[in-house]
């Protein structure tokens, strides 16, 4: 039985319009149930991507036959949406369904009912089950079906008409089913461990997720990877996952740190590979895909042998190319379910083994049943499965048994790994004792370090667990193992990524609760978790400052402790009790104090943008009494004992002091705002007050330069000289180098009209005379150098040249809005009919009007024809065809050159003449710096007399605009002039913390080349060692709180300071917003869009949506996430080799163009528009 599009959008729209007259509480009809069973989702109905426009809107979107047959059902599916929901309810609907296109391919029914069979035979009757991507619910379906003592089937589905859809057919079923229509990435986690089988027919694609659980982009990167993921989560230990998913999750090597989180968390059962068109009459799809089905196993040690193949892959050949396959599948041709096995291209024309089942698809169903029953018998441990979850009764008498500790290597060494400067060598030494043979196979030991450690306060000397964090050797990112020095809990063996680690340390909690100890857990408040003590309360605060955190230190009650409870809804803030000597309580009260006092301040002066004097006067007496009493705030042992609040301790430190050499100096914030002021400017050069100005007024303000001067507006006028002009078209002042510039034959014109009228006006005369010396020499029409197609030539010599060429009367008409030409010729001959036109192999014919629209376009159309290979028919370029056109628009361009050489003089006068005022009458603009004197530059230790003139200019430049493009050539001075430039904005308080980026090779050249041009200058420089990620977070604030005159960075340096959430979120919804209008721009201006560019928009609008969601957590969590570039306070960028941050995204209707690039752009770009 083949796809029917029009029977499956029918049988569509009637299960919707069945759904969406379904009220709860309603019996079904038995016909009823029927129209919701046969809903078969919009995988296979890309026509749902056309508007709800007319059909021509359809034939201009080139929508082919097979689309153009399902309009009048799509527009009737449009009014019944319209119908039922309000306008944003339907704009909903119809993006959701849009959206639905990417992954809703159902799947046939005998899947499930043999699965189901087989488990059923095998005694396995799961009583919680959950499908995660339910579609129309064949899953559920069946499995109420196969299992009537089912106890709750959860479905979740993402598209919002499925879930209606969905639920309406869920109240027909025997069994409880919950219905959830949402994303599965935002499904409760209260969810987790409660079901004994996922099964589903998972989506796939290379789209984002996000998950905040899950922060592994290997896991989130690809929505299947993802679900293996997040579906692990849901089952209890011993549960089962049966999935149908893309072929790519197994046989792709990007997919490998995927397939091992799930073998290091799961154990094997079976797998077959399924035919390519398994989804070929449910979902119009022709897709590879497998069934994998995996044994939930929160204890594993190792992998198994089958396992360890399944993680790797292969590569092999046919003649289409290499492809990837997974070593468990090559080794295993038995589980291949389909009759016809050939080389092939799968569905994105790579290389692939096709796999076709021909005939009726449930034929598999025997060796399907086979596979799964014999992977059953051999690798499913029922007792783990049968298992249930139970809640433990604490035995308030139930002790730990405290076993020896590993002890310490003596022989090894400090590494650079530590909070500011090195960690402490007890701290990785200790990491290192822990560290096995075998760990040592997986990690880095060098970069082995105890970040937390859990102790009881009855043996506070004994490490009762401890987490250790290194590199990983394979994928150089950090992962996590926990380690029990107890005889009553242990841990899994393998090494973990940060998500999994927490789940592992939340059931630690949990565990520990069933013991009579006071437990403390110290260390990194990122793995903080809260251990309740013996009688399992906590002191709830009554009132916390509203900038606290989760884990901020605080003194309650004298004693030290963390605030903790903050995250949850339904949690009142308690304060959780850590172990510290007494003497050190004392410190920690006043050490809050200043901490408190500094994060009041900062807050009001941020958000309230006014001083606060008795607030600094406040945080200095708060900190002067810690340093009298206890020394500077980064002295050794102070600064061990700060970074224990690990929610404030690096901001205190580094924001409250600043280092200089190996001193450590009050910072700025301690005794003057850093708001930026608006003082009144005072000079005695008008040159400087015209700068200023600019800058901030945007204009030529003598009112506001002559109170900087201290002078008449006469004066100031007259002590400006040629530095300003009176512009004649309005009237008003303009430096000289705008006035004479841009389009000066059109402000020359202007001006003698002006002073026509206004002959008295000497400042007029002025300005005409000066417009008068820079007019540009004309060009005569014989140097003039035309090309065929240029749209200020007039259309009457485009028609006289069609007519001429054709020998017919021929009219060409240019559409301005489209950017197209249309040729008509009065009739037809030869000219059009032959020598002009070409002939395709695939028998079409373009004729002399459309290659002369190519040639007015200078575009080339590209032939294909049909050809066959193999069973399959393909299309090829007409190369020949392609050629020939080529050469003859060529020819009609040259004809179009020597026909111009044959015009009477006064059609050429007139293009001369239309030429030169159209493109000749330009003057670039150019700058005079030479009255710059910059005060405090030292020339003599510079070894220079002065700088070059156009150093000069190009500072003038930057000055007057607030930035430019200086390409000056190498040898000429960029880094001077970038210099002398921050610092004068600097000085006449156009700028007020300027930053400089340039590349790692350059960077100690600028630093040195600074201190030599100005000595005295506050100038911030940090080196590559200062850059680590944890002292990223001092230098963040020394920025931040101290009146720099520069900051000097490299363009990595600067790539790893985290950008403002909130800008980042306005852009990417801006992008968003605008990825559907670029594609109908693109129709607009004559470029052709596919119903595969339809798709692609989908995809990317995606991805975009998750970057927001990411974004959005981002901002939800802000206090939580640091400090970023906004907060600096830097308000000019100067960039060396700025060409690095070329390659934004971008659309384009243009293909096939070499060199046109990657339109996702590049993220160095993305970060510099999100500091902009």
């Amino acid at each position: 039985m083949s796809y029917n599009s029009q029977q499956k959008l029918k049988d569509n729209i009637e299960a919707i319009r069945t759904a969406l007259e379904w009220q709860p509480g309603q019996l079904l009809l038995p016909e009823q149930v029927n129209a919701l069973k046969r809903y078969a989702g919009f995988g296979g109905l890309k026509a749902v991507l056309y508007p709800n426009k007319p059909k021509e809107e359809w034939r201009k979107l080139n929508a082919s036959k097979e689309d153009l047959k399902l309009y009048t059902q799509i527009i009737e599916l449009h009014r019944l949406l319209q119908q039922h929901f309000n306008d944003v309810e339907y704009k909903q609907a119809i993006d959701s369904i849009k959206n639905s296109i990417l992954t809703a391919f159902y799947t046939p029914e005998i899947i499930p009912q043999t699965l189901f069979s087989v488990l059923k035979e095998q005694g396995i009757e799961p009583k919680n089950i959950y499908e995660p991507s339910s579609g129309a619910g064949v899953f559920v379906t069946e499995a109420a079906s196969a299992f009537p003592s089912i106890e709750n089937i959860t479905a979740v589905e993402k598209d919002l008409l499925s879930g209606r859809v969905l639920t309406a057919l869920g109240s027909s079923i025997p069994v409880p089913v919950l219905v959830q229509v949402k994303a599965f990435e935002n499904t409760s986690n209260d969810e987790n461990g409660k079901h004994d089988l996922i099964v589903s027919n998972i989506p796939f694609g290379n789209f984002r997720v996000y998950d905040e659980v899950f922060k592994d982009e290997s896991l989130t990167g690809k929505i299947h990877n993802y679900f293996f993921a997040k579906g692990l989560d849901k089952i209890k230990d011993g549960g089962l996952m049966a999935y149908i998913t893309t072929d790519t999750f197994l046989n792709s090597p990007s997919n490998q740190s995927a397939r091992e989180y799930l073998f290091n968390h799961a154990d094997f059962i079976s797998l077959n590979v399924m035919p390519d068109n398994l989804m070929k009459d449910t979902g119009n799809t022709e897709a590879p895909s497998h069934l994998l089905i995996v044994q939930k196993n929160e204890n594993k040690q190792s992998l198994s042998q089958n396992e360890e193949l399944l993680v790797s892959t292969d590569e092999q050949e046919n003649e289409f190319g290499k492809y990837s396959i997974n070593q468990y599948v090559s080794l295993h041709p038995e589980i291949i379910l389909g009759n016809q096995i050939k080389p092939g291209k799968d569905q994105y024309g790579k290389a692939h083994e096709t796999i076709w089942q021909s005939g009726d698809i449930s034929l598999i169903s025997p060796q399907l049943g086979d596979t799964i029953s014999k992977g059953v018998d051999e690798r499913f441990n029922k007792e783990a499965f049968a298992v249930k979850p139970v809640r433990v009764n604490i035995d308030k008498g139930k002790q730990l048994t405290y076993l020896l500790m590993p002890e310490n290597n003596p022989d090894n060494n400090s590494v650079q790994l530590g909070l500011f400067d090195t960690a402490p060598a007890a701290n990785i030494n200790r990491a290192s004792a822990y560290i096995n043979r075998l760990d040592a196979t997986v990690i880095d030991r060098k970069t082995a370090r105890i970040t937390n450690i859990i102790k009881t306060s009855e043996k506070p000397e004994h490490e009762a667990f401890v987490l250790v964090a290194a590199k990983s050797t394979a994928f150089k990112q950090y992962v996590y193992k926990l380690y029990s020095n107890t005889e009553e809990i242990k841990f899994p063996a393998n090494w973990m990524n940060a998500s999994a680690i927490h789940l592992e340390l939340n059931g630690l909690s949990n565990k520990l609760q069933e013991y009579n100890h006071h437990f403390y857990n110290e260390g990194e408040s990122v793995f903080h978790v809260a251990f309740s003590n013996k009688d399992g309360a906590l002191d709830e605060l009554k009132e916390i400052k509203p900038y606290y955190k989760e884990g901020t230190l605080i003194v309650h009650n004298n004693r030290v402790g963390f605030v903790s409870h903050l995250a949850g809804d339904d949690d009142k803030p308690a304060f959780l009790p850590s172990l510290y000597e007494r003497k050190d309580v004392g410190f920690y009260e006043q050490y809050t104090a200043v901490r408190d006092d500094y994060l009041l301040l900062a807050d009001k002066e941020a958000n309230e943008n006014i001083e606060y004097p008795e607030l600094r006067k406040q945080l200095n007496e708060s900190y002067d009494a810690l340093v009298k009493g206890y020394g500077i705030l980064n002295s050794s042992i102070n600064k061990q004992r700060i970074l224990k609040d690990e929610a404030f301790g690096f901001i205190v430190l580094a924001s409250l002091e600043r280092k200089e050499g190996d001193q450590y100096f009050k910072a700025d914030i301690l005794t003057q705002t850093l708001i930026q002021k608006q003082e009144a400017f005072h000079t005695d050069n008008p040159v400087e007050a015209l700068a200023k100005s600019l800058n901030d007024k945007g204009f030529v303000d003598i009112e506001f330069i002559a109170a900087a001067t201290d002078s008449t507006e006469a004066d100031t006028i007259n002590a400006l000289g040629n530095y300003i002009y009176i512009n004649p078209s309005n009237n008003s002042w303009e430096t000289a180098d705008h006035l004479l510039s841009g389009n000066v034959v059109r402000k020359l014109s202007i001006a003698k009209a002006a002073a026509n009228e206004f002959g008295e006006n000497v400042q007029l005369q002025r300005s005409l005379s000066a417009l008068e010396k820079i007019q540009p020499e004309k060009i005569p029409f014989e140097l003039l150098d035309f090309n065929l197609g240029e749209r200020w030539i007039p259309k009457d010599y485009y028609d006289r040249f069609a007519s001429h060429l054709f020998e017919l009367p021929t009219e060409v008409n240019y559409f301005q809005s489209l950017d197209t030409f249309k040729v008509k010729a009065s009739s037809s001959n030869a000219k059009i009919n032959q020598e002009y036109a070409v002939t395709t192999k695939a028998g079409k014919t373009s004729y002399g009007n459309t290659l002369l629209e190519n040639a007015l376009e200078n575009t080339t159309p590209f032939y294909t024809y049909e050809i066959s290979v193999g069973d399959k028919t393909i299309r090829v370029p007409d190369n020949d065809a392609i050629q020939l056109a080529h050469q003859k628009i060529e020819s009609i361009r040259n004809s179009f050159n020597e026909w111009l050489k044959e015009l009477p003089d006064n059609d050429k006068k007139e293009l001369e003449e239309l030429y030169n005022n159209t493109f000749n009458c330009y003057v670039l603009r150019e700058y005079d710096g030479s009255h710059l004197q910059f005060p405090g530059l030292d020339r003599k230790r510079l070894g220079i007399e002065d700088l070059y003139s156009s150093q000069k200019n190009a500072a003038w430049r930057i000055i007057q605009n607030r930035g430019a493009l200086i390409d000056h050539e190498v040898g000429l001075g960029k880094t001077l002039t970038m210099i002398v430039a921050a610092h004068e904005m600097k000085r006449l308080g156009i700028v007020n913390k300027p930053m400089i980026l340039a590349l790692k090779a350059n960077v100690n050249q600028i630093k040195d080349t600074y201190r030599k041009a100005y000595p005295n200058a506050k100038i911030l420089s940090p080196g590559e060692n200062d850059f680590t990620p944890a002292k990223r977070i001092r230098l963040s604030h020394e920025i931040k709180n101290n009146d720099w005159d520069c900051i000097i960075l490299t363009h990595d340096q600067f790539g790893k300071i985290p950008q403002s959430p909130e800008i980042q979120r306005e852009i990417f919804q801006t992008e968003l917003d605008n990825v559907e209008k670029d594609l109908y721009t693109i129709k607009d201006m004559g470029g052709e869009i596919s119903r595969r560019m339809l798709k692609g928009l989908e995809i990317r609008k995606t991805n975009l949506g998750i970057k927001l969601q990411g974004i959005q957590k981002d901002i939800e969590a802000k206090k939580d996430a640091g400090i970023n570039f906004k907060d600096l306070g830097i308000d000019h960028l100067f960039v060396d080799e700025s060409h690095k941050y070329k390659n934004l995204t971008f659309t384009t209707r243009h293909d096939r163009v070499a060199g046109l690039g990657n339109m996702e752009g590049s993220q160095k770009a993305l970060n510099m528009l999100f500091a902009v």
